[in-house]
């Protein structure tokens, strides 16, 4: 059946649902907008379920659509009803007004406002360029979903921006992509940029053909903090929860069933700083790195990492490059890896300079057919720099039973072990 699922007014314009794509070199919409009495004309195109149209109609137009679903392969093609805006009203909040869209509440606010969401609705592409937070009242009886609508962000932090978004006290607000396959995370950070995610919130669902599936922040020179969050059930090449090259603290939270190429959970790259305190990465998948991958400064302290799967690491892969000081994993504070399978290293993979330091850190039950747990292939390491350093006393490894060499096997470098 050829139709548009629904059609929005989101901040960035109007924004399309379409039945999935389950074969893109099969199957393409062609999108048209216009009446029956002037005719349609083609808009865009998109392999995708859903698409955003920008245009700026004028005043009180309302735009009706249809889509053309073109098979390349069987050459036909299908064409649909059209159907016409679904408008949102009251969505949220500012200073006693109400609003439609958050863009329009944004553009109203002033620096250090508070934007109020009030029910469910659907929004994307805000750009936020003031420091504001968004939350839920306090009289909102239920948990509010603001879901995705189109190709884009639900929240682009300006440089030089702090953006705080939080549930209330009683209420989980939920960041939901969707399930649309598209090219953008859930939020982007901009250089200078600032995140504050705190309690009881949710970003879920999001597909991002592109890196970070919930958040991600690619300039050196912006922060995040995350505190007491769920990340969960999102996609993206690099980072299926987290792409992060800047520095960013995430306590007290849940990162499951997240996928991705580079680092099911999170991808640390680019000499990123990432601190993971009191916390659970579980059930992620990733080629290389199932929970993590390390190409930056990254800390593990007293959290669980747990059945994570990977080709490469099944918990923790880091990278090769030249320079140790750059390179860093440090795992600490009674930190628990368990249950992590991989083709190769159940538990960590290091190749070519890896600074790595195991510090009260217990790992069991890890393994797969003849792989050890610990993996040190081709490192360049020396004795002043090894490529694992256990000083701890309390450094545990069991149930590491396989082939060969079930705990640690080394290639190259060193391995230095003190303590118990």
């Amino acid at each position: 059946e050829t139709e548009i699922l629904n059609v929005m007014k989101v901040s960035n314009g109007h924004s399309l649902i379409l039945p999935n794509v389950e074969n893109e070199a099969h199957l393409g919409y062609e999108i048209l907008e216009g009446n029956d009495e002037k005719g349609y004309t083609v808009i865009g195109f998109t392999h995708a379920n859903t698409f955003t149209d920008t245009t700026e109609y004028e005043e009180g137009y309302e735009p009706t659509y249809k889509i053309v679903a073109y098979d390349r392969l069987l050459k036909t093609s299908k064409e649909s009803a059209p159907k016409r805006v679904e408008y949102q009203s009251g969505v949220c909040e500012l200073n006693g007004v109400l609003y439609d869209t958050l863009s329009a509440a944004v553009a109203a606010a002033s620096s250090g406002d508070t934007v109020y969401l009030l029910k469910n609705f659907i929004d994307s592409g805000v750009v936020i360029d003031k420091n504001l937070t968004v939350t839920i009242k306090e009289d909102v009886t239920e948990a509010i979903t603001l879901s995705k609508g189109g190709d884009d962000t639900i929240f682009s932090v300006n440089a030089g921006i702090v953006l705080t978004v939080k549930g209330s006290a009683t209420q989980k607000l939920i960041l939901d992509g969707n399930n649309l396959k598209q090219k953008h995370a859930l939020i982007t950070v901009a250089g200078n940029g600032q995140l504050n995610i705190q309690a009881n919130v949710t970003l879920q669902n999001n597909v991002n053909t592109s890196n970070g599936g919930a958040i991600y922040m690619p300039s050196a020179s912006s922060r995040t903090t995350i505190t007491g969050a769920t990340i969960q059930n999102n996609t993206a090449n690099s980072g299926g929860a987290i792409y992060n090259s800047g520095t960013m603290t995430v306590t007290g939270s849940n990162l499951l069933n997240n996928t991705g190429t580079s680092g099911g959970a999170i991808s640390n790259v680019s000499g990123g700083i990432i601190k993971v305190i009191n916390s659970t990465v579980k059930d992620n998948a990733g080629t290389n790195g199932g929970a993590v991958y390390v190409d930056g400064h990254t800390t593990l302290s007293n959290s669980t990492i747990e059945n994570n799967t990977a080709t490469t690491g099944g918990a923790i892969y880091v990278s090769p490059g030249s320079n140790p000081n750059t390179r860093v994993l440090i795992v600490d504070s009674n930190t628990v890896i368990r249950n992590n399978q991989a083709k190769s290293a159940s538990v960590l993979y290091m190749t070519n300079n890896a600074n790595v330091s195991l510090n009260s850190t217990k790992i069991g039950n890890d393994g797969a057919a003849a792989e050890p747990a610990i993996y040190a292939a081709e490192t360049q390491n020396t004795a002043d720099v090894p490529a694992v350093y256990v000083n701890s006393g309390s450094f545990q490894m069991d149930g590491n039973a396989v082939e060969w060499q079930g705990a640690i096997h080394k290639n190259a470098g060193t391995v230095l072990i003190k303590g118990k």
